[in-house]
């Protein structure tokens, strides 16, 4: 749309926002899942959380939206993502060929379940909900992430 016709779109009381839809492209190399270990439970002092006996908070009942490029089916995960809502509709299905929401899923609520307890994410009973927002190649919209965030 040309800006001069921004305006128009100022009144009508059922646009709710105006989003410009550049895109983004992440910077980053996609991850090495064997690079990350379980470093993040270390760091966070996750293990102390788990472990109080008054209160152990590790993530059950708690959701928590993976708004990144998708995640695939993982054993560790198991039926916790009770939540699965597409940003693209370029992307279909529970896959993420850039990887990169998968380690982040994991990093938040992997349970170890594949690894033996080798690798196990920050609160490994919360839910990861799956909200998929890129192409598959790490670039999305800025309309697509803004519509995910709001």
């Amino acid at each position: 749309m040309p800006p001069s016709q921004v305006h128009a779109l100022a009144g009508p009381a059922d646009v709710a926002r105006v989003v410009y839809g550049a895109p983004v492209r992440l910077s980053d190399p996609a991850p090495d899942p064997g690079a990350l270990v379980s470093a993040y439970p270390a760091v966070m002092d996750a293990v102390g959380l788990w472990s109080n006996r008054v209160d152990p908070l590790t993530g059950k009942g708690i959701g928590v939206a993976v708004i990144d490029s998708g995640m695939a089916s993982h054993p560790d995960f198991g039926s916790r993502i009770v939540l699965n809502k597409n940003f693209n509709p370029g992307v279909a299905g529970a896959i993420d060929s850039y990887g990169h929401g998968t380690a982040v899923a994991g990093i938040i609520g992997g349970n170890g379940t594949a690894s033996r307890g080798e690798f196990i994410g920050v609160a490994p009973q919360g839910n990861p909900n799956h909200l998929p927002l890129n192409d598959g190649s790490g670039a999305a919209p800025t309309s697509t992430i803004m519509n995910a965030i709001l």
